[in-house]
């Protein structure tokens, strides 16, 4: 099993990003991005879905169970695409807009190399995976008759050095030099948009994927008892940007015109983590399958930029120019995260023209752990332990072998329960509960074709949905946004 974890949905796992809190800090939805399993490898496997975990007898086997591959008695080759879609209705002020971005990359590249033995068996596979496409576009644009970002700048208390200059440390020392507020005695009072009816539009892009390097071995221990392992050695790249604007469309002010609330983010991560496995044959007909996955040990770095641009119609009082333009010092910040450990059983029942598969799996989100010999991670920890949750997974998929047919036909449906505790709320004192409402559901479909017992072709397509909820910026109306996943894997396989 190939995986990551920081920066989902989302998705994020399928959790976009959908505030911007100061100087970009880490927060819960970065934890998830980069803790996510992602769907898997290989066209066959990724049609079953996560239920191939007790059938797992090709390649994908190092991703969902690392024990199946033990059953594997010839030497086999593969390479995978994935083209890749993600689209997302987003409802802001009862208005609503639509976003759509495509790519494509690759999916995967593997060799299983079965070793002679006097019984039993003993296989070894290489390879590369992608384990998580982090892209991801919100668009959002609405009138607001009653709030304005303003209300947020309010939250920051103003840091002035000897010569009482402000120092830019954050977004509102920003927005205090661009006389969007103003301050009495070092602190801050009522900002000059005040009233808000204001043209709101954020625009937010982001960008990269987690990979694996990995190298797993099974054997077989007993008649039909397989087990295996495999070391993941995990690298992630994430950039994230969006630029917030408010315009003054009806005149309400008579000065302001607009400003842009610009913000780039980059995180590179590094690390590794191990997962076991065991198969178990009874008899012909059924396979049982257990998992353990450790947690992911993370390394991260982050840089992030920040910056304002502001218009008025004429110089505000005391100012010498109408258009102000300033960034916040480029960050950087050092950090480790730790990830949950996963618990996966599995079952399939096998006969001559079908394989039924099934599986459940295990994570205590509130397991996630940041950690920094730079910063202290104490508060957000905190966070994580009370707002996440233990969320279970659960799959069906099934193979159709016409007889007489190099063919295969497969489908499979998987649900993930949301990681969160609560849903977010207009009235943020309310709490309510998440249900199988905000879990995560796919469906997946796909063929396989057969050639010469040699070379095969597999096909699937993956179609997931979730809703989700975030702000804009802390203390705005919600976004409630439904976000839907598309990917089409082509894979090819040859054994010899």
């Amino acid at each position: 099993m190939c995986v990551a974890m920081l920066q989902t949905c989302i998705l994020l796992f399928f959790f976009s990003l959908l505030f911007v809190p100061a100087l970009r800090a880490q927060n819960e939805v970065d934890a998830l991005r980069q803790a996510q399993r992602g769907n898997g490898v290989g066209a066959r496997a990724l049609a079953i879905g996560p239920a191939y975990s007790a059938i797992s007898d090709d390649y994908a086997a190092v991703f969902f169970n690392p024990a199946g591959l033990g059953q594997i008695k010839r030497f086999e080759a593969t390479l995978g695409f994935d083209f890749f879609n993600y689209s997302t209705d987003a409802l802001y002020l009862n208005t609503s807009n639509t976003a759509a971005k495509s790519g494509n990359t690759l999916n995967s590249i593997g060799l299983v190399l079965p070793f002679p033995t006097y019984q039993g068996s003993f296989v070894v596979a290489l390879g590369y995976n992608r384990l998580q496409n982090f892209r991801a576009v919100q668009n959002v644009s609405a009138f607001n008759p009653s709030g304005s970002i303003s209300d947020w700048f309010l939250s920051f208390t103003p840091r002035f050095d000897a010569q009482q200059r402000i120092l830019l440390t954050d977004v509102g020392a920003l927005a205090f030099n661009h006389y969007l507020m103003s301050d009495r005695n070092g602190q801050y009072v009522e900002p000059l948009i005040n009233r808000g009816q204001v043209f709101q539009r954020s625009d937010l892009l982001e960008d990269g994927g987690s990979n694996a390097f990995c190298i797993s071995a099974a054997i077989e221990v007993a008649p039909a008892l397989f087990i295996g392992a495999t070391l993941n050695v995990v690298s992630a790249s994430y950039t994230f940007s969006r630029d917030f604007s408010e315009r003054d469309d009806n005149n309400v002010y008579p000065n302001f015109i607009s400003l842009t609330l610009s913000e780039s983010f980059e995180t590179q991560t590094s690390g590794a983590n191990l997962m076991v496995g065991l198969l178990y044959r009874p008899d012909s007909h059924w396979r049982l399958g257990l998992t353990l996955q450790t947690p992911s040990w993370l390394s991260l770095k982050d840089e992030f930029n920040t910056s304002l641009q502001t218009r008025y119609e004429r110089p505000p009082d005391g100012a010498t120019r109408a258009v102000f333009s300033d960034a916040l010092p480029k960050g950087t910040l050092e950090y480790r995260l730790q990830t949950p450990w996963v618990f996966g059983a599995s079952i399939s029942f096998e006969e001559s023209f079908f394989i039924l598969g099934a599986q459940v799996s295990y994570r205590d989100w509130t397991q996630l752990s940041y950690s920094s010999d730079a910063v202290s991670f104490t508060d957000l920890n905190r966070t994580i332990a009370s707002e996440l949750k233990g969320a279970f997974g659960f799959a069906l998929g099934l193979e159709l072998r016409p007889l007489f047919l190099p063919l295969r036909l497969r489908a499979g449906y998987g649900l993930e329960q949301s990681p969160f505790q609560y849903r977010l709320s207009e009235n943020p004192n309310e709490r309510i509960f998440t249900s199988l409402a905000d879990a995560r559901q796919t469906l997946s479909f796909g063929a396989g074709f057969l050639f010469q017992q040699t070379l095969s072709l597999d096909v699937a397509y993956l179609f997931s949905t979730q809703a989700v909820q975030g702000r804009l910026y802390s203390g705005s109306r919600l976004v409630e946004e439904t976000v839907r996943n598309g990917s089409l894997i082509i894979t090819a396989s040859f054994r010899f």
